[in-house]
């Protein structure tokens, strides 16, 4: 039978898949581990899976907790991201990091921009210890610069995935 396997990633963990900061206003979204129990062969036919964090500091506000997200979410995120970064005719302007079946919102993460090219990221993530009863509501105009080093950070992390499971299929 297939053995359960340590899988040694080049990425520190956790590593920061967005980070914004304005002011005193903080939000990081984390990749903080894989999951345990991942076999070579589960790596190959379903990718890595693992768990994401949150992490939000504002005037007196400090929090962190786990998030209901999966590679397959983020991956989607990325090409979304990317199409609304490059801001092609015809694309929407908008990108969206959500947990498959978005009607339960319990993570919802909009990367917006309008005409003028002024860029805000809103949120509306629950925490999963707490069985999503909790959580977080943000709304924070960033520059163009977060947007860029988020798609950096998210390239970077789907080169190191692709590496570890041999494949770039990550849905």
């Amino acid at each position: 039978m297939f053995k359960a396997i340590e899988i040694e990633s080049r990425l520190e963990l956790p590593y920061a898949v967005i980070d914004i900061r304005n002011g005193e206003e903080q939000f990081i979204l984390s990749f903080s581990s894989f999951d345990e129990d991942q076999t070579e062969h589960s790596l190959q036919a379903g990718g890595v899976t693992g768990r994401f964090d949150v992490t939000y500091k504002c005037r007196g506000t400090d929090c962190h907790f786990e998030c209901d997200l999966t590679t397959g979410n983020l991956y989607c995120f990325y090409l979304e991201l990317d199409d609304a970064l490059d801001g092609l005719p015809g694309t929407k302007p908008i990108a969206i990091l959500e947990n498959y079946g978005g009607s339960q919102e319990r993570t919802k993460i909009v990367f917006s921009h309008d005409k003028t090219g002024h860029w805000f990221v809103s949120g509306n993530i629950r925490n999963k210890g707490n069985n999503f009863r909790s959580g977080i509501f943000f709304d924070i105009p960033v520059d163009v610069s977060i947007v860029s080093e988020t798609m950096v950070s998210l390239k970077r992390l789907f080169d190191e995935l692709e590496r570890i499971q041999g494949h770039r299929n990550f849905f």
